[in-house]
């Protein structure tokens, strides 16, 4: 496919593209929005969402083409936004895209990709290359989206600035309390599974039902390591993950220290952008998940680990890695997912920060909660 469009922007940044779709586009006005890297997991209340999101309906309404990339957060939304009004869009991917229409892309679309994957510097200057205008969204002072909004001064396109909104809203602020008290470590009999912060959609979630979320302005509730917690007492189930597993088989993990034991573990992961575990959980009672097979997680070296029998491995685990002791968390795991569903409430105890939670479990769902300091 040829247009002196895709040329100009092979030889401004030296990358061979093959399109598909409508070609037409390219011959109307076309904006992208420069937003500097945004947090890991916004909040439909996100200074930076709502901004962008405002900005699409001024891309739609003036007829303007959007140019975006695909597979961050703030692109995505942008699309199912401009998808929800009819937009267009002209896609720059990484790669030959695998599914070429998502159903949450707008449907009048270019897409556009290089004959070998694209590093992140070359994808955005791909994106000012087939701009003529843009957006300035909460840009970082010297950072990348900053030279992109040169770049494109440079060339003559006007770049404007988005006015922001008002600073986010802190959802989830009120502090920890007074915590109850709980059975002293020779009597605690309990296995806690603690969540995580949702960084994306929750297990189980299609991706277009969390855009549809994310987009949702003021009607969408926050999500929160609370939400995530509500979340799975609603499904009354614990979704296995493999993700950061040694042998990458998903399991559930809990662990059996008292939660004033097992709190001060928490650490942040630079590398994850959050937090290890957060200060929410459910508590079951050992045996009832002996019954259900949970399995003590043995520590071992390296290669006691490689040499694992297949049915071994996914209950064992690096006794140390770098400087972190993982034999500290007293870990327990089951392989898949847990089911809540043949579980007496008599033997579940949510842990949560404060009187609200508290009595929004204990109303919700009929068990007992718990404040932990």
């Amino acid at each position: 496919m040829d247009h002196p469009v895709i040329r100009s922007a092979e030889a401004a940044t030296g990358v061979r593209l093959s399109a598909s779709g409508n070609v037409a586009l390219l011959n109307l006005p076309r904006r992208c929005l420069l937003v500097s890297r945004a947090e890991k997991a916004p909040q439909p209340s996100t200074a930076w969402l709502r901004d962008s999101l405002q900005a699409v309906k001024f891309v739609v309404a003036k007829d303007e083409v959007l140019v975006s990339g695909v597979g961050r957060t703030a692109w995505e939304a942008a699309l199912f936004s401009c998808a929800r009004m009819s937009g267009r869009a002209i896609l720059i991917c990484d790669e030959r895209p695998a599914d070429p229409t998502p159903h949450f892309w707008p449907r009048d679309t270019l897409l556009l990709w290089p004959e070998t994957p694209l590093i992140p510097a070359e994808r955005d200057r791909l994106i000012a290359a087939f701009a003529d205008r843009a957006y300035a969204i909460h840009i970082r002072k010297n950072g990348n989206m900053a030279s992109l909004a040169e770049l494109l001064r440079a060339r003559g396109c006007p770049v404007e600035v988005f006015h922001p909104s008002s600073p986010a809203l802190i959802e989830n602020s009120i502090p920890p309390e007074s915590a109850d008290p709980l059975p002293p470590a020779g009597v605690w009999n309990y296995l806690t599974h603690y969540t995580r912060q949702p960084d994306g959609p929750f297990p189980g979630e299609s991706y277009s039902d969390y855009l549809r979320w994310l987009c949702g302005g003021t009607e969408s509730t926050p999500r929160d390591a609370f939400a995530s917690l509500c979340r799975i007492l609603a499904e009354k189930r614990i979704r296995a993950c493999g993700r950061l597993m040694p042998t990458a088989a998903p399991a559930v993990c809990l662990t059996a220290l008292l939660p004033s034991e097992a709190i001060p573990l928490r650490a942040w992961r630079r590398g994850l952008r959050r937090w290890s575990f957060t200060r929410y959980g459910l508590a079951i009672q050992t045996d009832v998940l002996r019954a259900l097979n949970a399995t003590r997680v043995e520590y071992v070296s390296s290669a006691t680990l490689k040499a694992a029998a297949p049915d071994r491995a996914p209950f064992m685990q690096l006794q140390r890695s770098g400087n972190d002791n993982w034999s500290a968390e007293a870990e327990w795991r089951i392989a898949g997912d847990l089911s809540l569903d043949t579980i007496e409430a008599r033997h579940m105890l949510a842990l949560v920060t404060n009187s609200s939670e508290k009595s929004h479990i204990q109303k919700l769902f009929s068990i007992h909660a718990a404040i932990i300091d």
